[in-house]
């Protein structure tokens, strides 16, 4: 059985592909007769360009922060997603926001910043059921 710390790093390379996966097998299945390989591997792409910046950057403080606290349940780290999707979402849309107004922002932009919201819940509870931080030990690794 693998040890927290190797868990961790597993969860922290693998949990940002995901949604990027999850939405590209289901561009896949909804988009069939049409050349869809362009858009499957820009999609995971394009998860990895967005997700692993804001994992690294963001997710380990926060994930450090959350275990210091004892945030290890599945909700907090849904809510963590919401936070850090949010915050993908609002990178992915950073150009437009420049020359948009806020209530141009949310009639154009804003389900973009929600749909990313949704996958970064998705990228959080993947991350939480491979590390599974409510599990360790007062002894340490586990």
């Amino acid at each position: 059985m693998l040890n927290h710390k190797s868990r961790t790093l597993i969860g922290f390379t693998l949990a940002p592909l995901v949604p990027g996966c999850a939405f590209a097998i289901a561009f896949v299945i909804l988009h069939t007769g049409t050349d869809w390989s362009g858009s499957f591997f820009f999609l995971i792409g394009l998860s990895a360009v967005l997700g692993y910046p804001v994992a690294f950057l963001i997710g380990v403080p926060l994930y450090i922060l959350m275990n210091h606290f004892g945030w290890v349940r599945p909700h907090h780290y849904g809510i963590a997603g919401i936070l850090l999707g949010s915050i993908a979402g609002m990178i992915g849309v950073s150009d437009k926001l420049i020359y948009l107004s806020l209530s141009d922002m949310n009639r154009y932009y804003g389900h973009q910043v929600l749909c990313a919201s949704g996958m970064g819940v998705i990228a959080a509870v993947v991350f939480w059921m491979i590390v599974r931080p409510d599990r360790i030990s007062p002894q340490g690794d586990n």
